[in-house]
């Protein structure tokens, strides 16, 4: 006679190996290296934050964690390559706010910025500053936009590029006061800051982390920064909306995505490990020296965040006529 104690193992053991050997059968993660492409040049906020967090991650994880830089065309390659591999969390990017304004100004994009990528966690923001020389005639947003109503065109602004976060504030900024400003893009917000503080250009729009060092050192000067608030970090500097009466949003902000697909529960391994990442001293100390605020949002918080970003720069774009090919 089988007891009672036996027919239930045997009971239990029907009803939970299926399951039971899948969970113990399931790979680990991660169990193997972890690559993290940065689709931008070393040394950007990007770079250094990705290679920052891989460090902290590498020793959680105890496995190695690599960055690679693909940079080239404003992220598109770097981003196309990862958006055709397998969403098993073992390739992840680190984005910046350039992959929801790309789709709107270029043609056959060979992924789309929402659909074919899984949200992980943004990581960190700043805010984008109107500077100007430090011997410059330009003491407040409002005097440069009565400057260029008296000779239109006779100033210019150097932005990191055409589609940039830059060149899309002063877009708003030109669509809320008909300033009359000439652009002049750049390839990438150095050389524009180098020529702002050489007397080549009359204006830059750069993310403030590229700013402070030419701020702190006297040779630029701020006259206002995008967002509803002040920045903690430079709070003498007046926001757009305050000198204008009129929000003016664009915020240089970096996150990690992966491929279209991923399992929930990579994602939230990945995730967890990230944002408790971000809290580590060391990763605070990047940030302040990067003048940037952590995010460290969940999956479903960036995912709002950048669909929103994606409809707002579709209102600028097309109100600007832009487009790069």
């Amino acid at each position: 006679m089988i007891s009672r104690r036996t027919a239930l193992r045997a009971l239990v053991a029907t009803s939970v190996t299926p399951a039971g050997f899948a969970v113990l059968g399931a790979e680990k993660f991660p169990s193997r290296p972890v690559r993290i492409v940065v689709p931008y040049a070393v040394g950007t906020a990007t770079d250094s934050t990705a290679r920052l967090l891989a460090d902290g991650l590498a020793k959680v994880w105890g496995v190695p964690v690599a960055v690679e830089n693909i940079a080239a065309a404003s992220g598109i390659v770097g981003s196309s390559a990862v958006a055709k591999l397998p969403g098993d969390g073992y390739t992840i990017i680190m984005v910046a706010a350039n992959h929801v304004i790309n789709p709107h100004l270029y043609r056959d994009l060979p992924f789309d910025p929402i659909r074919d990528f899984t949200p992980i966690c943004m990581v960190a923001q700043t805010q984008v500053v109107v500077v100007v020389n430090a011997s410059s005639d330009l003491r407040d947003l409002k005097g440069l936009i009565a400057e260029s109503s008296r000779n239109p065109g006779r100033l210019n602004y150097g932005s990191a590029g055409n589609g940039s976060v830059g060149h899309l504030v002063m877009e708003q900024i030109k669509q809320a006061s008909k300033v009359s400003i000439t652009h002049i893009p750049y390839r990438g917000q150095n050389q524009a800051l180098t020529d702002l503080a050489g007397g080549q250009v009359d204006v830059a729009l750069p993310a403030l982390a590229a700013a402070e060092p030419f701020l702190r050192s006297g040779r630029l000067r701020a006259i206002a920064v995008t967002g509803s608030q002040r920045s903690p970090l430079f709070p003498d500097i007046p926001t757009i909306e305050e000198q204008i009466g009129r929000p003016v949003e664009g915020l240089a902000w970096w996150g990690l995505l992966g491929p279209r697909g991923m399992p929930a529960d990579i994602v939230e391994i990945i995730g967890s490990a990230v944002r408790e990442q971000l809290r580590a001293p060391a990763m605070l100390d990047q940030m302040r020296t990067l003048s940037a605020e952590v995010v460290a949002s969940s999956a479903q918080e960036m995912e709002q965040m950048m669909r929103t970003d994606l409809a707002r720069v579709g209102q600028v774009v097309a109100a600007a006529h832009l487009k790069i090919d």
